[in-house]
């Protein structure tokens, strides 16, 4: 026994060290899986941050991959797919605001450059048409109708050109029909409009 306890008590410190050593092979081993199991969601995360910041779609749901995910980071893929859906809404926002500021900018030239040749026609037409000369009063009289159409053209198409103010509201489809039906044939014998 003397012999025995004495290997024994030289080979424990041994046996000690190598299960410390298994052990420590095991919790690393563990360690590197966890931080995998991390750290691949994390960076297809960054992933997706990346492409939404370019403009690139996501991809897909994946129902059997991500349901086994933690929680916290399927939280986080869905905020980023519905960021995703409020960006595009907001770029499609933005595109249609940009279309209406130059619509609105260029028919506010075009309407300008109208105009400016206009004033300097009218007086002439004006002059013309207090000539004595019967022909020449005539055409004059007809040129300051012209050039008055074109005025209003021009305030109409500048006026076309500006946004509506105030915020859009709901309308009821119906009531603007029937107005419109009773504009148009004031006495009801030429449209007939029947609404639910």
């Amino acid at each position: 026994y003397v012999f025995l306890g004495d290997r024994l008590l030289r080979l424990l410190p041994l046996v000690a060290g190598g299960l410390f050593l298994v052990a420590a092979g095991l919790s690393l081993w563990s360690a590197k899986q966890v931080s995998r199991s991390l750290s691949r969601p994390v960076g297809e995360i960054v992933l997706w941050t990346e492409a939404v910041g370019r403009g690139e779609p996501l991809p897909p749901p994946d129902p059997g991959g991500e349901a086994r995910e933690i929680r916290e980071v399927r939280n986080l893929r869905d905020a980023l797919r519905g960021m995703e859906i409020q960006l595009q809404e907001a770029r499609a926002r933005e595109l249609r605001e940009a279309r209406t500021r130059s619509w609105t900018e260029m028919s506010r030239r075009i309407a300008h450059d109208l105009r400016n040749p206009l004033t300097p026609m009218q007086m002439a037409a004006r002059t013309a048409a207090r000539s004595r000369d019967r022909a020449a009063a005539e055409a004059g009289e007809v040129l300051l109708e012209e050039i008055a159409r074109l005025e209003e053209l021009s305030r109409s198409f500048a006026q076309f050109g500006r946004p509506p103010e105030g915020p859009p509201s709901a309308v009821e489809m119906g009531e603007l029909v029937g107005q419109l039906a009773r504009r148009i044939d004031p006495g009801g014998s030429l449209l007939d409009v029947t609404l639910p």
